[in-house]
Protein backbone atom coordinates (compact mmCIF):
# COMPACT_ATOMS: atom_id res chain seq x y z
CA UNK A 1 0.00 0.00 0.00
CA UNK A 2 1.48 3.41 -0.62
CA UNK A 3 2.76 5.17 2.28
CA UNK A 4 0.74 8.08 1.28
CA UNK A 5 -2.57 5.92 1.84
CA UNK A 6 -1.35 5.14 5.41
CA UNK A 7 -0.69 8.71 6.11
CA UNK A 8 -4.46 9.87 4.88
CA UNK A 9 -5.99 7.03 7.23
CA UNK A 10 -3.69 8.64 10.11
CA UNK A 11 -4.97 11.79 8.98
CA UNK A 12 -9.26 11.25 8.65
CA UNK A 13 -8.89 8.56 11.83
CA UNK A 14 -6.45 10.80 13.94
CA UNK A 15 -4.98 7.11 15.37
CA UNK A 16 -2.03 5.13 14.91
CA UNK A 17 -1.11 2.97 11.90
CA UNK A 18 -1.48 -0.10 14.38
CA UNK A 19 -4.63 1.09 15.30
CA UNK A 20 -6.27 1.33 12.19
CA UNK A 21 -8.31 -1.14 9.56
CA UNK A 22 -8.38 -0.10 6.38
CA UNK A 23 -8.80 -1.18 3.13
CA UNK A 24 -8.26 0.09 -0.47
CA UNK A 25 -9.36 -0.29 -4.41
CA UNK A 26 -7.61 1.46 -6.92
CA UNK A 27 -10.34 3.42 -9.38
CA UNK A 28 -7.96 3.61 -12.17
CA UNK A 29 -5.09 6.53 -13.81
CA UNK A 30 -5.63 9.50 -12.21
CA UNK A 31 -4.25 13.58 -12.63
CA UNK A 32 -2.81 15.57 -10.05
CA UNK A 33 -3.04 19.92 -9.57
CA UNK A 34 -0.10 20.29 -12.32
CA UNK A 35 -1.40 18.25 -14.68
CA UNK A 36 0.85 15.10 -13.94
CA UNK A 37 -0.60 11.77 -14.56
CA UNK A 38 -1.38 9.98 -11.27
CA UNK A 39 -3.55 6.83 -9.68
CA UNK A 40 -7.00 7.63 -7.97
CA UNK A 41 -7.86 5.43 -4.77
CA UNK A 42 -10.73 4.95 -2.32
CA UNK A 43 -9.57 4.01 0.83
CA UNK A 44 -12.28 3.31 3.86
CA UNK A 45 -10.41 3.55 7.36
CA UNK A 46 -12.00 2.59 10.95
CA UNK A 47 -10.62 1.67 14.20
CA UNK A 48 -9.29 -1.35 15.06
CA UNK A 49 -10.72 -1.21 18.63
CA UNK A 50 -14.39 -0.27 16.95
CA UNK A 51 -14.36 -3.27 14.55
CA UNK A 52 -13.60 -5.80 17.41
CA UNK A 53 -15.65 -4.83 19.71
CA UNK A 54 -18.63 -4.70 16.73
CA UNK A 55 -17.41 -8.52 16.56
CA UNK A 56 -17.75 -9.05 19.93
CA UNK A 57 -21.57 -7.80 20.32
CA UNK A 58 -22.54 -9.58 17.07
CA UNK A 59 -20.72 -13.04 18.66
CA UNK A 60 -23.50 -13.79 20.95
CA UNK A 61 -25.97 -13.96 18.13
CA UNK A 62 -23.90 -16.10 15.57
CA UNK A 63 -23.39 -13.08 13.33
CA UNK A 64 -19.96 -13.37 10.95
CA UNK A 65 -20.10 -9.66 9.99
CA UNK A 66 -17.91 -10.09 6.79
CA UNK A 67 -18.30 -7.00 5.34
CA UNK A 68 -18.09 -3.17 7.07
CA UNK A 69 -18.63 -0.07 4.44
CA UNK A 70 -19.45 3.31 5.44
CA UNK A 71 -22.84 4.47 4.93
CA UNK A 72 -21.65 6.68 2.21
CA UNK A 73 -20.12 3.72 -0.07
CA UNK A 74 -23.47 1.70 0.12
CA UNK A 75 -25.76 5.12 -0.80
CA UNK A 76 -23.20 5.39 -3.76
CA UNK A 77 -24.21 1.80 -5.46
CA UNK A 78 -27.52 3.73 -6.17
CA UNK A 79 -25.80 5.83 -8.76
CA UNK A 80 -23.84 2.64 -10.13
CA UNK A 81 -27.31 0.95 -10.74
CA UNK A 82 -29.22 3.82 -12.49
CA UNK A 83 -26.34 5.27 -13.70
CA UNK A 84 -28.03 7.61 -17.18
CA UNK A 85 -25.45 10.21 -17.07
CA UNK A 86 -21.30 10.40 -16.91
CA UNK A 87 -21.50 13.16 -14.73
CA UNK A 88 -22.73 11.93 -10.65
CA UNK A 89 -22.83 13.57 -7.40
CA UNK A 90 -23.83 11.88 -4.30
CA UNK A 91 -24.99 14.75 -1.77
CA UNK A 92 -25.39 12.86 1.66
CA UNK A 93 -25.70 13.77 5.59
CA UNK A 94 -24.59 11.85 7.93
CA UNK A 95 -25.11 12.90 11.85
CA UNK A 96 -23.28 16.82 11.71
CA UNK A 97 -21.64 15.94 8.37
CA UNK A 98 -22.38 16.90 4.57
CA UNK A 99 -20.52 14.34 2.42
CA UNK A 100 -20.08 15.05 -1.15
CA UNK A 101 -19.12 12.20 -3.79
CA UNK A 102 -18.07 12.56 -7.55
CA UNK A 103 -18.77 9.79 -9.34
CA UNK A 104 -18.27 9.11 -13.37
CA UNK A 105 -21.15 6.29 -14.50
CA UNK A 106 -21.10 4.83 -10.96
CA UNK A 107 -17.07 5.25 -10.10
CA UNK A 108 -16.49 7.24 -7.43
CA UNK A 109 -13.70 10.17 -8.41
CA UNK A 110 -13.77 12.14 -5.09
CA UNK A 111 -15.14 12.83 -1.50
CA UNK A 112 -15.38 16.07 0.44
CA UNK A 113 -17.28 16.32 3.70
CA UNK A 114 -17.37 19.16 5.97
CA UNK A 115 -19.70 19.77 9.53
CA UNK A 116 -22.63 21.49 9.29
CA UNK A 117 -23.02 22.09 13.33
CA UNK A 118 -23.51 26.02 13.38
CA UNK A 119 -23.48 26.26 9.61
CA UNK A 120 -26.23 26.56 6.95
CA UNK A 121 -26.65 23.51 4.87
CA UNK A 122 -27.07 25.47 1.54
CA UNK A 123 -23.47 27.71 2.40
CA UNK A 124 -21.45 24.52 3.29
CA UNK A 125 -22.55 22.86 0.31
CA UNK A 126 -21.40 25.36 -1.66
CA UNK A 127 -18.30 25.75 -0.54
CA UNK A 128 -17.55 21.71 -1.32
CA UNK A 129 -19.02 22.56 -4.30
CA UNK A 130 -16.53 25.22 -5.21
CA UNK A 131 -13.24 23.27 -4.10
CA UNK A 132 -14.33 20.87 -6.58
CA UNK A 133 -14.43 23.70 -9.70
CA UNK A 134 -11.63 25.04 -8.66
CA UNK A 135 -9.85 21.67 -8.09
CA UNK A 136 -11.24 20.17 -11.24
CA UNK A 137 -8.51 18.08 -12.57
CA UNK A 138 -7.21 16.51 -9.91
CA UNK A 139 -11.05 15.82 -8.83
CA UNK A 140 -11.45 14.12 -12.90
CA UNK A 141 -13.97 16.29 -13.70
CA UNK A 142 -11.61 17.81 -16.88
CA UNK A 143 -11.15 21.77 -17.40
CA UNK A 144 -12.72 24.20 -14.66
CA UNK A 145 -14.28 26.19 -17.33
CA UNK A 146 -16.77 23.23 -18.52
CA UNK A 147 -20.01 23.43 -17.91
CA UNK A 148 -21.05 20.16 -16.53
CA UNK A 149 -24.51 18.50 -15.85
CA UNK A 150 -24.44 16.14 -13.21
CA UNK A 151 -27.45 13.44 -12.35
CA UNK A 152 -27.38 14.18 -8.73
CA UNK A 153 -28.74 11.68 -5.80
CA UNK A 154 -29.52 13.53 -2.32
CA UNK A 155 -29.50 11.56 0.73
CA UNK A 156 -31.24 12.72 4.24
CA UNK A 157 -30.01 16.43 2.91
CA UNK A 158 -32.01 19.09 4.72
CA UNK A 159 -32.44 21.42 1.86
CA UNK A 160 -35.15 21.23 -0.28
CA UNK A 161 -34.39 20.04 -4.84
CA UNK A 162 -34.35 23.81 -5.97
CA UNK A 163 -31.75 25.34 -3.27
CA UNK A 164 -29.34 21.96 -4.49
CA UNK A 165 -30.16 22.72 -8.15
CA UNK A 166 -29.16 26.30 -7.55
CA UNK A 167 -26.03 25.58 -5.80
CA UNK A 168 -24.90 23.15 -8.70
CA UNK A 169 -25.75 25.44 -11.33
CA UNK A 170 -24.19 28.28 -9.68
CA UNK A 171 -20.90 26.63 -9.67
CA UNK A 172 -20.88 23.97 -12.56
CA UNK A 173 -23.43 26.48 -14.75
CA UNK A 174 -26.38 23.51 -15.67
CA UNK A 175 -29.22 22.24 -13.83
CA UNK A 176 -28.82 18.76 -12.26
CA UNK A 177 -31.41 15.92 -12.82
CA UNK A 178 -32.01 14.95 -9.44
CA UNK A 179 -32.89 11.40 -8.79
CA UNK A 180 -35.89 11.09 -6.32
CA UNK A 181 -36.43 8.59 -3.89
CA UNK A 182 -39.63 7.52 -5.79
CA UNK A 183 -38.09 6.94 -9.07
CA UNK A 184 -35.74 4.25 -6.82
CA UNK A 185 -38.91 2.27 -5.25
CA UNK A 186 -39.13 3.89 -2.39
CA UNK A 187 -42.37 6.07 -0.98
CA UNK A 188 -40.51 8.68 0.84
CA UNK A 189 -37.51 10.45 1.21
CA UNK A 190 -37.53 9.74 5.02
CA UNK A 191 -38.06 6.09 4.49
CA UNK A 192 -34.83 6.36 1.30
CA UNK A 193 -32.90 8.67 3.94
CA UNK A 194 -33.06 5.44 6.56
CA UNK A 195 -31.98 2.80 4.06
CA UNK A 196 -30.51 4.26 1.40
CA UNK A 197 -26.88 2.73 2.13
CA UNK A 198 -28.11 -0.73 3.33
CA UNK A 199 -30.61 -1.39 0.25
CA UNK A 200 -27.54 -0.14 -2.16
CA UNK A 201 -25.52 -2.19 -0.88
CA UNK A 202 -28.57 -5.47 -1.10
CA UNK A 203 -28.77 -4.08 -4.70
CA UNK A 204 -25.09 -4.32 -5.86
CA UNK A 205 -24.33 -7.97 -4.34
CA UNK A 206 -28.11 -9.12 -5.24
Amino acid sequence: MPDVLVWKAERLTGLPQEDIWMTTAELGPGMTANGAAGRRFLLAAMSRRVALALHADLEPLNWQPGLLLPRLVGESLWLQHAAAQLDQMLISVEGDTLAVMLLQRGVPLAIRTLPLAGELPAEQLLRVLLFFREHAVESGLGSAEQEIRFEVLPVNVPLEIAEISQCIRETFGELPRVIAPQQLGFDSSAEFSRLAGVTGLALATA
